[in-house]
């Protein structure tokens, strides 16, 4: 009946994909259901509750790509991360993370030190860096040995994706995507053969 009320209300130049809403939909069902057992058993109050995923979603089709799969675009990168802890207040960060946060994020949230090899920033006492780095390594084996590892790093104003072979000097690292965020900021259009790499280095 969700489903149905859902699909009755979408507008008529509805653009993007019913994969992607309505397991969004199903999510928000399984959260409260979650958020209302918790708190019928008196939990809620001393829980929290971090809720991520270890990528993003590739196929909203808005904007539609050529591709679609395992791109490097920030659809795929940009990785819900959501904390409920009744001791803070609401807030969206803005910076730029790293996957390599949330452990750290983890441990401040659960007041545990935080061991000095862990180079990640707690989400809880940073406002995050001012770049992102991206990395693909394929599917797993043999895709690691046989295909090029893209590696990538966002900013503000550019995203510029490379892609290099596992045992290759990283010397030998090629550019292949680069996006003016400013002038293109759902990534459509690849500059890298007109942009001086000088200039967003």
């Amino acid at each position: 009946s969700a489903i149905q009320d859902y699909i009755a209300h979408l507008p008529k130049r509805y653009h993007g994909s019913l994969t992607s809403d309505l397991s969004l939909l199903y999510m928000d069902h399984c959260l409260e259901h979650l958020f209302y057992e918790l708190k019928q058993r008196n939990i809620l109050e001393n829980t929290v509750i971090v809720i991520t995923a270890d990528h993003g979603f590739s196929y909203s089709y808005d904007p539609i790509r050529d591709r679609y799969v395992n791109n490097p675009h920030r659809e795929n990168y940009h990785v819900p991360f959501l904390i409920y802890d009744e001791s803070l207040t609401p807030e969206i960060r803005t910076g730029f993370y790293e996957s390599k946060d949330v452990a750290p994020t983890l441990l401040d949230l659960c007041n545990l030190p935080i061991p000095p090899q862990m180079t990640g920033l707690s989400i809880l006492s940073h406002e995050g860096r001012d770049h992102a780095f991206i990395e693909y390594m394929g599917g797993g084996c043999p895709d690691m040995l046989r295909r090029p590892i893209v590696l990538g790093v966002r900013t503000d104003a550019y995203s510029v994706i490379t892609n290099i072979f596992i045992f290759d000097s990283f010397e030998n690292v090629k550019i292949t995507d680069v996006y003016d965020l400013s002038r293109d900021p759902q990534e459509l259009h690849n500059i890298v053969s007109s942009v001086n790499h000088s200039k967003i280095s």
